[in-house]
């Protein structure tokens, strides 16, 4: 289920947040998940080796060279999704990030 914000009140007007949805398991690029929210999801792909690892730093360029291994969604040949994880083990309270 989609995590709704709050709703707060500023300047006796009322600034609502509650209409913006964020679903859990496709978080916008810079945004912070976990192995396990990626886990879930059939269309990911865990790219660990070290070839293909190198491979996926090349095509994303410098925001993937932080990271060791990849969560990606390849579709017509191009990733149209990556979330980059700190070590090979994807341990299911890691985080990931999403930087495509």
């Amino acid at each position: 289920m989609p995590k709704k914000y709050p709703s707060y009140k500023t300047n006796s007007k009322k600034f609502r947040t509650s209409s913006y949805v964020v679903p859990s398991s496709h978080p916008p690029v810079g945004m912070q998940t976990t192995v396990l929210a990626l886990d879930s999801r059939t269309d990911l792909d865990l790219v660990q080796n070290e070839q293909d690892v190198i491979w996926v730093k090349d095509y994303v360029g410098p925001k993937a060279q932080d990271y060791d291994s990849f969560f990606v969604k390849a579709e017509e040949g191009e990733l149209t999704e990556v979330y980059g994880m700190e070590g090979s083990v994807p341990y299911l309270y890691k985080s990931a990030f999403r930087i495509v």
